[in-house]
């Protein structure tokens, strides 16, 4: 009989590879991140009555030496130039109000009736003002001094703290026991995020060079485990079911004088599930093109409760907004600012395992915010804005040390096979789009497209895909709400794929599977692969296309 005809297999078509978006060893890259973002300040009233008293200088612009918080609603120009004293000829801050930063704020309130020159005029009064006044909120029995953290305190008797770091934390066990600098940084960061009601603070964060009787009350309260702490009531509570409270000590606020060194609060409104910054909005007589730094210009002047818009109130004490029959409307929530240098610090690098927080053994993954203000957050960022430039709502670092070691040891693997040639790895940040309501499983046990389904077909291979830009992901990830993952990938060497490919044929040159399929011989945009251990989602980005239509 005639020998059954066997299926031409189309030739395999070896893929050049081109790197995009380079891991370089995991250095997370140490360009300046921005001095905060533009603020946005839709839905003004025509016709509104901005309130000029509350109008600032922002002090973080004029240092140099710090970020701005994301979305600063002050002004970003020279203060000297304000003040009128300006003596720097080659003045690198603003002089003028034309940035797109101080456009957005001046033009609810430039018209035929206040001008430039009388905002200008303004700030300048409003600068002598703050210079003037005095909080009726504040205690200086457990307020640090500003000036001493600046080592510039010369007051005899002076009634404030003398502490060098401008917050800590501290427990009441009889007297007032301050907590290490690790956990005080610990609590910090937690605190700052409103959506954190409470923390646990594992023993492991009990470390460094304690004082006798501060190691006594530590390790009384803490014992081998840990305690949870509650940000609304001030309360810490041991395992062992003992209460302690807690207090916050921190530098003066800065609404009315800023040395640098005072504290920056920003507050929130909770709007149905979430916690959201207060921009802008109308109180009883103006419109605030600042409504957090209204707010906290009415707390430290000693207001308990004030008229707000529409005949509702602010009451300080419960941290509510109610109506005229005193329903409570909205809950409010002050938080303290991050303050994040502007300059990487050039002597050491950032890698991206090392800046792991609040990792334990006793869970699979944790995930850590980014300060939209930080250095990682604008890398992370720019990554995004090669090909794409959404509102991004937040972007959470991946942090599970099992997919880490196992990417790892598969790392090494193929290092083995290319002869040690790093370059034959072509190691690379690329982009996947997902669904929000499966990233707990992402982060548990990582992409599976044979468990989560594939919303792109199977076109070059039957496995996980991912894109070289955000635009490409960017029509995968579904939803109003967005949620991107930028992936570590060892792309390894690559041949162009089909639909019918469970797997990369094999590399005859090697004698070994090819590593990935793409969609190209060159220039390879699309990249597909077959193993979960041979890629690492490192960041979530969440965002959306809010107001870009």
């Amino acid at each position: 009989p005639a020998p059954i005809p066997q299926p031409t297999l189309a030739p395999v078509q070896v893929a050049g590879i081109t790197i995009t978006h380079d891991i370089f060893d995991y250095v997370v890259d140490k360009t300046d991140a921005p001095n905060g973002a533009i603020p946005v300040l839709n839905g003004i009233p025509s016709n509104a009555r901005c309130d000029r008293h509350i109008l600032r200088v922002c002090n973080n612009y004029n240092l140099k030496k710090y970020i701005c918080v994301n979305n600063c609603h002050r002004f970003h120009v020279c203060v000297g130039w304000v003040r009128g004293n300006c003596q720097n000829t080659d003045c690198d801050l603003d002089h003028s109000f034309n940035s797109n930063h101080n456009l957005v704020l001046s033009n609810p309130m430039i018209d035929g009736r206040f001008s430039e020159d009388d905002l200008h005029e303004q700030l300048k009064t409003n600068l002598e003002f703050t210079m003037r006044a005095r909080s009726r909120y504040e205690k200086d029995s457990t307020t640090i001094c500003a000036y001493n953290v600046l080592n510039r305190c010369k007051r005899a008797n002076c009634n404030q703290l003398h502490i060098r770091d401008r917050m800590c934390w501290e427990v009441q066990d009889g007297n007032w026991v301050r907590f290490t600098s690790e956990q005080s940084e610990f609590l910090e960061k937690n605190y700052r995020d409103p959506s954190k009601t409470n923390v646990m603070i594992l023993f492991d964060n009990v470390s460094g060079n304690l004082r006798p009787n501060q190691s006594n009350h530590l390790t009384k309260i803490f014992g081998n485990s840990g305690a949870n702490v509650d940000f609304e009531d001030m309360k810490l509570c041991s395992v062992s079911g003992s209460t302690y409270k807690i207090r916050r000590l921190s530098t003066p606020s800065d609404i009315f004088n800023n040395l640098g060194s005072n504290t920056r609060w920003l507050w929130y409104k909770k709007q149905r599930f979430s916690w959201q910054f207060v921009e802008h909005g109308q109180s009883q007589k103006f419109y605030e093109i600042s409504l957090s730094d209204y707010f906290e210009r009415q707390l430290q002047s000693g207001d308990r409760v004030i008229n707000y818009a529409h005949g509702d109130t602010v009451d300080f004490d419960s941290m509510t907004i109610k109506d005229c029959d005193g329903n409570v409307k909205e809950s409010l929530c002050r938080r303290p600012a991050e303050v994040v240098s502007s300059k990487p610090n050039n002597e050491k690098q950032i890698h991206f395992r090392d800046i792991w927080t609040n990792v334990t053994s006793n869970v699979v993954y944790t995930t850590a915010s980014l300060p939209a203000n930080s250095h990682e957050y604008a890398f992370v960022q720019g990554m995004m804005q090669t090909t794409i430039n959404p509102n991004i709502v937040k972007i959470d670092r991946i942090q599970n040390q099992f997919l880490w070691k196992a990417y790892q040891l598969k790392k090494k693997k193929m290092l083995y096979y290319f002869k040690g040639n790093a370059t034959m790895l072509k190691e690379q940040y690329l982009f996947h789009g997902t669904k929000a309501d499966i990233l707990d499983c992402i982060y548990k046990g990582n992409l599976d497209w044979r468990l989560h389904g594939s919303n792109v077909g199977c076109i070059y291979g039957k496995g996980a895909y991912f894109a070289n830009t955000a635009s490409i992901s960017d029509g995968y990830s579904s939803g109003s709400d967005k949620v991107m993952l930028i992936t570590m990938v060892l792309v390894g060497e690559a041949c162009v794929g089909n639909r019918n490919m469970d797997l990369p044929p094999e590399n005859l040159s090697t004698k070994r599977p090819y590593d990935s399929t793409v969609d190209s011989i060159s220039g390879a945009s699309i990249f597909v692969k077959y193993y979960h251990d041979e890629y690492y989602p490192a960041y979530a980005v969440h965002y959306n296309w809010k107001d870009h239509y």
